[in-house]
């Protein structure tokens, strides 16, 4: 008979070199854990040699079922080698230039032949073969991974670092491969870390850890002390451990940062668990802190905040919103990329517990998306009008909505802008009540949740980061870099193809990179969890995410769930670069970020298509989503040669356009004022010789360069001939402007109002070179072109319109026309 699900807990302190607090740490940890029935072994002092910790840990694993609750827990020093730049090998991808350890007490006996350490890649085996006996592990490490060493000033010399000092570099990668050739390093981790574990770890990667003399005179690592009592007050809440880790270690950085304010503790791996359980509650909230005496909300633009947003305000450590706890509302007044500053009501500055509370969104100032749904689906209408993110489509609004309902029979299906069927429900004829429609519902929700960081670009140039991360993407084969995309949205991959990315930071500054993937039903999935605050790329430093410990594994291609593999579907990689580590998990999930205020960032698209291994034929032509008047197929079509594509004048429905951009007189001004923005571009020639312009959805064959735009020098780049472009794409030749203003400008219909931007290249000389290629080009924008290798963009500005409003004659009457809409079709 299987025996009951066990409580098991592996403490080890290792008190070497200096430290003296690492026993009590033990201590510590074991009064809380024996409180929640935990039975704890200890590997402490004398025992805590390298094999000590080795054999009791396998011990570990061989008593653990399936079911157990298994904590390991280290308290210590911390050690880090870093392969000088001038001495890496040109081994291309798998390079391991950065190794951490954890020091046993017999780590000063180590040789050359004889490593004492144990290095990250051991630990990263042990847990995996821990996690594969049961999937509810928890590891926490009270140590240094890096840090420079000094005493810390505010404490008098009562404060020590946890990390040596003075490593020696022993030959750690023969060391690794003894460890291979033993046996001891069968298979493979899982290369975007270990799913199953939750690592609570006391430092980002760069930072030191620290232990101090208490109140109480005895010796303890900050991030010990502060998880007790933290662990204590979840305890003593009315739902118990019913929080999660990522909660409970907003509470632990409060803690540790009142004396230690460098020093900031990261939780990895499934953080959202609630405390020693697999059961999960995504936190709902954001983190309010105060700095320089303002309430500031850490979160911003990129985490989908927007201005106006009202946010209900509890004391730290709830993990759901109680009103009657509440501490009073914040409105969004000023937003930046990654912070928000808010008024708060009633409560004051001075009322905040340790100046931070949580933020719990009670009102959202969002942009709803459009969604088509039938009349007869009257009770489906009324749950998209209720929903934060989604509202019912207006008459004359096909082209600009998100997703379309269809109704067929006792079938409801709910289908993107392509037609692509991505939830379908079936609806009874008797069946009247709201949570029918749920599954669609849901969907279409998560369509446009996706929709932000799909459109998620940097705010300004000078929130902008320059840098000089190259980014490279292809497909593994066996288990080497094989074909690799070019990244411009023409790339196809099939189902089950393994992909790699490799990031090179090629820069004079430190950079953190966090992926995305988002499919064609909106899912959205952070590559890099792993990483928490983003990818650390330091000057000359490289990334693999799909790398494993001995060989390229790649990241595995998986068909949307739901969606019918009766034709390839569209996905985008987003991959944000920040100046500063920062937590964008929000992204993926409601999160707060905890060092925003003054974050340069760069966001880079990839585009690609997916193209299912076992495609199923559709029974019977469906029709594509129509997208109103919208001239432009649904789908994308073959590549077409550049001489081949239409003139602007040519496109059916958009010869209305006015011919003058809005910059250049009162027609644009007036139309804007009556009738929004419309769905195109113009372009002005100001160089003194003819170009040809193409405006076009998707990029010509280019490399992505690392600020994602393509811009090259003179000459450069591809010649017009034998360029090929995806429709939609428009081309027409300019004159300069002072010899014939009027052929110097074009507008160029765009495909929808709601995409927002347009890539832009345009080709010089007698033999047309593409000179610049910009897909950073907004709608209703102006781009002069000046023979420079930036162009001047214009953008809209309502203060245009309020320049037009004292316009009279026929100015007026013009746009009184435009308003009737009888010189203008609806889109």
């Amino acid at each position: 008979m299987p025996r009951k699900p066990r409580k098991l807990a592996l403490l080890i302190a290792s008190p070497t070199r200096g430290l003296s607090g690492p026993l009590n740490d033990v201590e510590t940890i074991s009064s809380i854990l024996t409180k929640q029935n935990f039975g704890v072994t200890r590997c402490c002092g004398d025992n805590a040699t390298r094999d000590g910790i080795l054999t009791v840990w396998r011990r570990l694993i061989t008593e653990t079922v399936p079911g157990d609750a298994v904590v390991i827990y280290y308290s210590g020093h911390g050690g880090l080698v870093e392969t000088p730049r001038d001495e890496m090998s040109s081994t291309g991808l798998g390079e391991n230039w950065r190794m951490q350890f954890i020091l046993p007490v017999d780590y000063d006996e180590s040789t050359d032949d004889d490593f004492r350490g144990i290095l990250d890649v051991e630990l990263s085996y042990l847990l995996r073969d821990t996690t594969l006996k049961t999937d509810n592990v928890t590891v926490i490490l009270d140590c240094c991974h890096a840090g420079r060493m000094a005493r810390y000033p505010g404490h008098g010399g009562r404060a020590f670092p946890k990390r040596i000092s003075g490593v020696q570099h022993y030959d750690l990668r023969r060391h690794v491969e003894r460890l291979r050739r033993s046996g001891q390093l069968r298979g493979e981790t899982n290369p975007l870390g270990n799913q199953n574990a939750v690592r609570i770890m006391a430092t980002a990667a760069t930072e030191t850890a620290w232990e101090y003399e208490n109140a109480h005179g005895e010796w303890t690592g900050a991030l010990t002390d502060a998880l007790a009592r933290a662990l204590e007050e979840a305890q003593n809440t009315p739902s118990g451990y019913g929080v999660s880790w990522r909660t409970t270690l907003l509470r632990v950085c409060e803690l540790v940062n009142h004396n230690f304010p460098q020093q900031h503790p990261v939780a990895e791996g499934p953080d959202v668990r609630l405390l020693f359980s697999t059961a999960e509650r995504t936190p709902g909230w954001l983190q309010l802190r105060i700095e320089q005496g303002e309430g500031v909300l850490q979160g911003g633009r990129v985490a989908g905040v927007c201005e106006g947003n009202v946010y209900c305000i509890m004391p730290s450590g709830h993990e759901s919103l109680d009103y009657r706890l509440a501490l009073g509302t914040a409105t969004v007044t000023n937003i930046t990329g990654f912070y928000a500053r808010v008024e708060l009501q009633p409560v004051s500055l001075s009322n905040l517990p340790d100046q931070s509370a949580l933020a719990f969104i009670q009102k959202e100032a969002l942009p709803r998306w459009p969604v088509v749904v039938p009349s007869s689906l009257d009770i489906l209408r009324e749950k998209i009008a209720e929903s934060k993110f989604l509202r019912p489509c207006n008459p004359g609004e096909a082209n600009e909505a998100l997703a379309e309902v269809r109704h067929d029979g006792d079938q409801v299906v709910l289908c993107t802008k392509y037609g692509v069927e991505i939830a379908s429900q079936s609806i009874p004829g008797e069946i009247s009540s709201a949570d029918a429609y749920s599954a669609i519902a849901t969907a279409a929700t998560q369509l446009a949740r996706a929709q932000h960081l799909l459109t998620l670009q940097y705010l300004s140039d000078e929130t902008r980061l320059g840098h000089s991360v190259d980014i490279t993407i292809g497909l593994v084969d066996k288990g080497k870099p094989g074909e690799r995309f070019q990244q411009d949205g023409n790339d196809t991959v099939v189902e089950n193809d393994r992909l790699y990315i490799s990031l090179d930071n090629n820069g004079a500054d430190t950079v953190y990179l966090s992926v995305f993937d988002i499919n064609v039903a909106g899912m959205v999935t952070l590559i890099s969890e792993n990483s928490s605050s983003g990818i650390e790329l330091k000057p000359g430093r490289s990334s693999i995410l799909g790398k494993g410990e001995f060989r390229l594994e790649g990241l595995k291609l998986s068909w949307p769930k739901g969606v019918a593999k009766s034709q390839e579907v569209h996905e985008q990689l987003v991959l944000i670069l920040t100046n500063r580590a920062v937590d964008l998990r929000q992204l993926k999930d409601p999160e707060s970020d905890r060092n925003a205020a003054s974050i340069l960032y760069d966001v880079v698209h990839v585009p690609f298509s997916l193209t299912p291994q076992d495609p199923v034929p559709i029974a019977q032509e469906q029709p594509g989503f129509a997208l109103g008047d919208c001239p432009w197929p649904s789908e994308r079509e073959i590549p077409i040669p550049a001489a081949e594509l239409p003139s602007p004048d040519a496109v059916s429905n958009y010869q209305d356009i006015p011919p003058f951009s809005p910059a250049m007189g009162a027609i644009g001004a007036v139309y804007r004022a009556t009738k929004g923005i419309p769905p195109c571009i113009w372009v002005i020639n100001q160089h003194s010789e003819e170009i040809t312009v193409v405006v076009s959805k998707y990029r010509p064959n280019r490399q992505l360069s690392g600020a994602g735009l393509a811009v090259s020098g003179a000459g450069g780049g591809f010649d017009f001939q034998t360029t090929t472009f995806v429709s939609p794409a428009t081309q027409k030749t300019l004159a300069p402007q002072q010899r014939d203003p009027e052929r110097s400008t074009a507008a160029f219909p765009l495909w929808t109002r709601k995409e927002g931007f347009a890539v832009l290249s345009i080709f010089t000389s007698p033999d047309r070179r593409l000179y610049i290629e910009n897909d950073r080009i907004p709608i209703g924008a102006t781009a002069y072109f000046t023979n420079q290798p930036d162009l001047r963009i214009v953008e809209y500005d309502r203060t245009t319109t309020e320049k037009a409003k004292p316009a009279v004659g026929l100015w007026v009457v013009y746009g009184w026309l435009l308003h009737r809409g009888w010189l203008w079709n609806e889109y």
